[in-house]
């Protein structure tokens, strides 16, 4: 993980007064949940005064003039997500407005966290449920969190807060499973392995892999612990 990036990206976002929240895997090594990841993935607030800040906050850490190319009118639009890749090495910022219909910036839970000293803005453990939840890709770290954090009762707000939002089924990728979390008579928990198994092949291997790497970057300390 590019540590030394992620957290002077995050430090100049603070000193702009940028409104903003992390998710995604930096989010998860965050919260203690080890992700080895290239990647910053973050919410902002869907304001042009605030995109204006994060471009200086983005200035303050790299001398890149494509900087000035993050526009607030594709921000604000239908498909509100821009990638920023800095001139050198494999950092990649992800910026999100809104993700489709089924999350806004006023819908996400914040927290503080310690990223090696620096405090940060990251999206609650029941929040990156959600997300992850309706994300096929990542209902395995959807089972994790909720056994980290003891989310046994979010299903039924889960779908409670569905119906506030009123989202099309189309726009969900909502587990087909009647529970998220099921045992088997002798108490084995099912959820997580019945998820595997709905995975093509090569989905499992890139699930394993991503495990794998995260427990190698944490074994050589790369991981922040909290």
């Amino acid at each position: 993980m590019e540590l030394e990036i992620i957290k002077n990206v995050l430090a100049a976002l603070e000193s702009e007064g940028v409104r903003y929240l992390v998710f995604g895997a930096v989010a998860l090594n965050l919260l203690g949940l080890a992700r080895a990841t290239e990647d910053l993935d973050i919410f902002i607030a869907p304001e042009r005064e605030n995109i204006q800040r994060l471009k200086v906050a983005l200035r303050l850490v790299f001398a890149d003039p494509a900087i000035e190319e993050i526009s607030a009118d594709e921000l604000l639009a239908d498909s509100p997500a821009v990638q920023y890749i800095p001139p050198e090495g494999d950092f990649r910022l992800d910026i999100l407005t809104r993700l489709g219909e089924a999350f806004q910036f006023t819908d996400l839970e914040a927290l503080r966290a310690d990223l090696d000293g620096q405090p940060v803005w990251v999206a609650s453990p029941r929040t990156l449920y959600r997300m992850d939840t309706v994300r096929s890709k990542n209902r395995g770290d959807a089972e994790l969190l909720r056994r980290r954090f003891n989310l046994e009762d979010e299903e039924a707000n889960f779908r409670a807060f569905w119906e506030r939002r009123r989202v099309a089924p189309a726009d969900l990728e909502v587990s087909r499973e009647p529970s998220l979390h099921e045992e088997s008579a002798d108490g084995v928990d099912l959820t997580l392995i019945r998820w595997t198994l709905g995975l093509t092949p090569l989905e499992r291997l890139e699930v394993l892999q991503d495990w794998v790497d995260g427990l190698t970057e944490l074994r050589r300390g790369r991981v922040p612990e909290h």
